[in-house]
């Protein structure tokens, strides 16, 4: 009887060892290490977030990142004001995943509160570096960029985004009402007070 207890005790500090020897690695790779630099697995860093659940590996690590840096947790900060924090984990999200539309989303609205329009730019960029060939990428920057202003240059993000998925809704959507607005604006400068029909 007592030899079935230890067994019992042994057996869970075997299973305790290969849970750690399976976290550790990853959690190990994010931190700095003594007198070096910061040793990180490349696949697990600026990842395509559109594939990444073809794989296990990758499958894994979407959803940790998901669950301390962009799930509900982190929509409860924005709703509560905590921008700052939200910040750091739409930007660390987007370091393991460059194209994650939930973060790249987030970055823009924060974006525009805290009033620092060209905060997201450079993760939409890199997402588009790395990742050309998603309609919906192309599409979030374009409706951004149309939100900021830069109407011409948001078009062409949209249009590009039609060019990739002739289908995409969304993209369909923003441009339509950007060339809307766009037509709207041209007749308030011209003086127009007639409405098209």
């Amino acid at each position: 009887m007592r030899r079935d207890g230890s067994m019992v005790r042994l057996l869970k500090f075997v299973a305790t060892i290969l849970c750690l020897a399976l976290v550790l690695p990853t959690s190990a790779n994010a931190q700095r290490q003594p007198g070096g630099p910061r040793v990180v697995d490349p696949d697990l860093m600026a990842a395509d977030y559109f594939t990444a659940k073809l794989s296990p590996k990758m499958r894994s690590w979407l959803a940790l990142v998901e669950l301390g840096h962009a799930g509900e947790a982190t929509w409860k900060f924005y709703r509560t004001g905590q921008y700052k924090s939200v910040l750091a984990d739409c930007k660390y999200t987007l370091e393991r995943f460059a194209n994650h539309p939930g973060a790249l989303f987030l970055m823009g609205k924060i974006a525009i509160v805290l009033k620092e329009p060209s905060l997201p730019i450079p993760y939409f960029e890199e997402a588009l570096r790395r990742y050309p060939q998603y309609a919906y990428t192309h599409a979030q920057y374009g409706h951004y960029l149309v939100e900021l202003g830069a109407t011409a240059a948001g078009m062409a993000e949209l249009r590009e985004a039609l060019r990739l998925d002739p289908n995409h809704l969304l993209a369909r959507t923003w441009l339509e009402k950007a060339m809307a607005a766009r037509t709207d604006q041209g007749q308030h400068a011209r003086g127009d007070s007639t409405t098209v029909k």
